[in-house]
């Protein structure tokens, strides 16, 4: 058995003629050498009734290569990353099944020890044609390979069509400078999961739906630098896993997305000392733009669904009200248009491969100056006490009075309370103890109760905002649409004065 070094890799989706375009480039061309592999790989994926290997992050199989049978264990990072950094083990066996005799010394063993006489039996398969090259380029060595294919699972496939960029030798720099001079030629996405990873999907018949942001998990030995890199790769993968179905006009995946937008911003803005370099403020104009991008959709599911269904089923006779949902649903179908074209667009595949270049390798990771140093080296439970303190006395300042704020100022309240949410939810593992746990879960309920109060007088403005353009257009049925709204917001208006004479409690402990 061999133990090869930790690969360190980039993955991307891709058109399947991406090799030809890419050929056709005349600069790219030149950079390919003749293939070093051009060979059809049929592999066989192996886990446990109960998928133990995969809970465990590892991945097992056998893989035809011509005559040859290899037997690979991979072990896969779990932080996020988009660089797919796994430890693999390695050898040659001489028939189609696993061969665990070769792996005692490998993470597998425990498994197998806690599996007893249960075997592991095939799980899926994938049949996938690899051309993979040499480049090199700046003093770096990068093998870039084409995968094209399927994966076959439990009677459903899943078609492959995947670039792989492999660092072999130099800077990770380069790594990202080839993503991007190959996103410039043929449209690209980068990917996150691994063909295992849709072979189980498929394996279990596991629904796509909106994904969470996945929890963050700190270490206090961890340094401020790895610390910002851990948060920011969740953020990343957050984004990265709801872009499919933000294409297919999924509201909640569209509301996921504005939140890994939100959470990384939050994020740089908590390490904005540690993190800044000259593009820090490109990366932020960016989130903030394809937040913009998304929020009429989300502005609008919450106008339609919150508060024009429920009326309409309590007034169903109201020719007002139905017109209102008809003119809104119009006009909610061109939000989420416009909402899938900015995440389609070229500008959107290059953003996220710039944010993972920089999260990775950007001028803020190499910067010598002496205190830019000591920030990134400095313990990360230091720093986490620092910005959560500063976020409380910011909410506290400024939240004073709240029944007496403009909406404007109420406003900003909200999204202060908002950035020490996400500021302890980022921070939250640090404190394991019975006492730590218990104070964060008091900040985050008192930061989510206030949050939500402040959040519905907020849509109460968006709204007035909505009406007020919808019912400038003398269309037909203006004037009931005119009435509906009117009743509507009569009603809001009074729910809104009895919140001004009864805020909600800030608690001066959260």
């Amino acid at each position: 058995m061999s133990i090869a070094p930790k690969e360190v890799e980039l993955k991307f989706s891709a058109p399947a003629d991406c090799l030809d375009q890419l050929r056709s480039h005349p600069e790219f061309e030149a950079m390919l050498r003749a293939p070093i592999i051009d060979q059809t790989l049929v592999s066989t994926y192996y886990d446990f009734d109960n998928l133990s290997l995969r809970r465990h992050g590892l991945s097992l199989r056998v893989r035809q290569v011509g005559p040859h049978r290899m037997q690979t264990l991979k072990s896969v990072a779990g932080d996020g990353s988009p660089l797919a950094e796994r430890t693999e083990f390695e050898n040659e066996i001489s028939g189609d099944l696993p061969d665990l005799g070769t792996l005692h010394a490998s993470p597998l063993s425990p498994i197998l020890a806690e599996q007893g006489h249960n075997p592991l039996r095939p799980m899926f398969e994938t049949k996938i044609h690899r051309k993979a090259f040499r480049i090199e380029q700046n003093g770096a060595e990068i093998e870039f390979a084409v995968d094209t294919g399927e994966i076959v699972a439990a009677g459903s496939a899943a078609p492959v069509s995947e670039i792989e960029l492999e660092l072999k030798r130099g800077d990770l720099e380069q790594l990202f400078l080839l993503a991007k001079t190959i996103n410039a030629i043929v449209p690209v996405e980068l990917m996150l999961q691994s063909k295992s990873e849709t072979g189980y999907r498929l394996f279990v018949k596991q629904a796509t739906a909106a994904s969470l942001a996945p929890p963050i998990e700190l270490e206090p030995a961890m340094t401020t630098a790895e610390a910002f890199r851990h948060i920011t790769r969740s953020c990343l993968r957050h984004l990265i896993a709801n872009h499919a179905l933000v294409l297919a006009h999924d509201a909640r995946a569209v509301h996921q997305t504005r939140v890994a937008l939100r959470r990384f911003r939050v994020a740089i803005s908590a390490f904005s000392r540690v993190v800044a370099d000259a593009e820090v403020e490109g990366i932020e104009t960016g989130l903030k733009h394809f937040a913009q991008a998304l929020g009429p959709a989300r502005d609008l599911d919450v106008l339609i669904d919150d508060v024009l269904k429920p009326f309409r089923t309590q007034h169903p006779k109201d020719k007002g009200a139905a017109s209102l949902i008809r003119s809104f649903n119009r006009k909610r179908t061109k939000a989420y248009e416009d909402a899938a074209r900015a995440i389609d667009s070229g500008e959107f595949r290059k953003f996220v491969i710039t944010c993972a270049a920089w999260i990775e390798s950007g001028p803020w990771t190499t910067d010598m100056d002496a205190g830019r140093v000591l920030l990134r080296q400095q313990p990360v439970a230091v720093h986490a006490a620092q910005q959560i303190a500063r976020r409380r006395k910011q909410c506290r300042r400024i939240g004073r009075d709240l029944d007496a704020l403009t909406d404007a100022e109420r406003h900003r309240v909200r999204i202060a309370v908002k950035k020490l949410r996400y500021t302890v939810d980022f921070f939250a593992s640090l404190y394991g103890s019975r006492s730590g746990h218990k104070r964060k879960s008091e900040i985050l309920r008192a930061c989510q109760k206030l949050q939500d109060s402040l959040g519905a007088l907020n849509d109460l403005v968006i709204r007035r905002a909505l009406f007020a353009k919808l019912l400038d257009a003398k269309t037909a049925g203006a004037t009931d649409r005119a009435f509906a709204a009117g009743r509507l917001s009569a009603r809001r208006s009074t729910r809104r004065r009895r919140w001004r004479r009864r805020p909600p409690r800030r608690g001066r402990r959260s």
